[in-house]
């Protein structure tokens, strides 16, 4: 998913220099690559915060295909989760999005009635 911190010549890790430190070769198509990404998250993040969901998400696709990173990955996921109708409908009450929490009722429990 790091493909661009590493040279794809020799493996090599990225050093931050436009020539791979061991091989020699032109590592500055990959430097424009992951700069471009970048920008595309800081759109996305844009996008989040005023609230165009699905904007945020294909930027974050976007730039996922490009140069794919951990921070990335997450940045994608939540976009998709917000911009899922389901999420607005349904917040998460017991840390799965899509499944509301159980009532005591629906686990065969037995409430108690309130005194009239």
């Amino acid at each position: 998913m790091r493909a661009a911190s590493r040279c794809p010549v020799c493996q090599a890790r990225f050093r931050g220099s436009r020539q791979c430190s061991r091989c020699g070769a032109d590592l500055e198509p990959l430097m424009r690559l992951a700069v471009r990404a970048w920008r595309l998250r800081e759109e996305a993040r844009s996008a989040l915060a005023r609230g165009d969901l699905a904007e945020a998400r294909r930027l974050a696709e976007a730039a996922q295909a490009l140069h794919g990173t951990p921070r990335g990955a997450s940045l994608w996921l939540l976009a998709t989760w917000l911009a899922t109708p389901h999420a607005l409908r349904h917040p998460p009450t017991d840390g799965h999005p899509a499944r509301p929490r159980p009532s005591l009722h629906d686990q065969g429990k037995d409430v108690p009635s309130l005194p009239s």
